[in-house]
């Protein structure tokens, strides 16, 4: 895998992290059940941007066509421990909002790709 971007466009907060696993249960006639785990354990992170001015939202948005939404991976070190991931965007789609004139708020959420 060839990582060609890095998002540096720090958010207001990330105001949630997310540490998750995979588990598969086959649930059997007995009652009984077995657990399969699938992968590693994904971070998951939702970035928020608040009264933001247009040029910072137009960032956001240009790193958002030229990652193809979720298809591009990319770099991120998050704020709250320094640490760099390795992330792809959640979804094909960030959410934007106009509160204001000329001000925006946009939430983007990142997953850890292992």
């Amino acid at each position: 895998m060839t990582v060609l971007y890095t998002y540096t466009i720090d958010p207001d907060y990330v105001y949630a992290e997310t540490v998750g696993r995979v588990i598969n249960v086959l649930e059997f006639e007995s009652g009984k059940e077995k657990r399969i785990m699938r992968g590693s354990a994904r971070r998951r992170f939702s970035l928020k941007y608040d009264m933001i001015d247009e040029t910072k939202m137009d960032s956001i948005l240009d790193f958002f066509n030229i990652t193809s939404g979720a298809l591009q991976t990319f770099y991120w070190t998050n704020p709250l421990d320094d640490a760099k991931y390795t992330c792809r965007l959640s979804g094909d789609e960030i959410d934007i909002s106009n509160p204001a004139h000329d001000q925006y708020n946009v939430s983007v959420s990142f997953v850890e790709d292992i």
